[in-house]
């Protein structure tokens, strides 16, 4: 199977749980989650540079982002300083897109951006890459614990994440914990999570028990998990003004307590 073929079946497989297919050639070039290998380091200083860096650069999207949308400083709880530089910036960058032609993508892309506004379209980013960084620095944590801790390497750690990863997408989607059951003959899961994973396996290629990656994922899983990107505001700008662009995200529902048993 193609990697086109390969993400196709992947989408097929996460709109079962509310995921969008995509709806351009180059989002479906891309899989729904992450399924490459995880990036086991060679040393100790090579992970702990890299989980320095996302951090730092979650940090500095979340800082950028509420600066943004929240205002310049608490005695400016309207956000008026915040919002008449953005009405400043908006224009010089729409003025300076509109005059030159566009030669390339990446025009098009500055162009459009530019009107819709230049704040705007930098704020949805900066939640976007804040999100994406987060992840990240979530995934390098559960890699410390597994791999630099002292402990051995546990068998199929590729199991473990695409197994991790797929259950915070579906978590994400869903706004609950997934559930990992099995048949009465104990050979097949009996879930949609489960089926769903048992075939996610199948198509990487993984030899590996589909629950106990299962159960393990679920486990690993955190009411932020559930509805991470919906409560981006929440987490990264508690004092956003109830006007401007902060009206332009939207807060999530509670979520569900994590089931206890299966």
């Amino acid at each position: 199977m193609d990697e086109i073929d390969l993400n196709e079946r992947l989408h097929e497989i996460g709109a079962r749980f509310g995921g969008a297919k995509p709806l351009t050639i180059l989002g479906r070039a891309a899989p729904p989650f992450d399924i490459t290998k995880p990036n086991i380091h060679d040393t100790k200083s090579e992970f702990l540079d890299e989980k320095d860096f996302v951090a730092k650069a979650a940090q500095a999207s979340r800082d950028l982002f509420e600066l943004i949308v929240s205002g310049y400083k608490d005695e400016d709880p309207l956000g008026e300083v915040s919002s008449r530089v953005s009405a400043f910036v908006d224009r010089e960058v729409r003025r300076s897109t509109s005059k030159e032609p566009l030669e390339s993508p990446v025009d098009l892309v500055q162009r459009n951006a530019s009107e819709i506004g230049a704040t705007f379209s930098a704020a949805i980013m900066l939640a976007e890459l804040a999100t994406a960084f987060e992840k990240r620095k979530q995934e390098l944590s559960d890699q410390e614990a597994e791999f630099w801790s002292g402990h051995s390497r546990p068998p199929n750690h590729y199991a473990r994440t695409i197994a991790l990863r797929f259950a915070r997408y579906v978590a994400e989607k869903i706004g609950d914990y997934p559930t990992v059951g099995k048949s009465r003959d104990g050979a097949h899961p009996s879930t949609d999570f489960g089926r769903a994973l048992e075939e996610i396996f199948q198509l990487l290629g993984i030899n590996a028990n589909f629950r106990r990656a299962a159960e393990w994922a679920v486990e690993q899983l955190t009411e932020d998990d559930l509805h991470r990107r919906a409560n981006i505001l929440q987490a990264f700008a508690p004092k956003i003004p109830p006007s401007g662009l902060a009206n332009i995200f939207q807060g999530p529902s509670r979520p569900s307590p994590k089931p206890t048993d299966n």
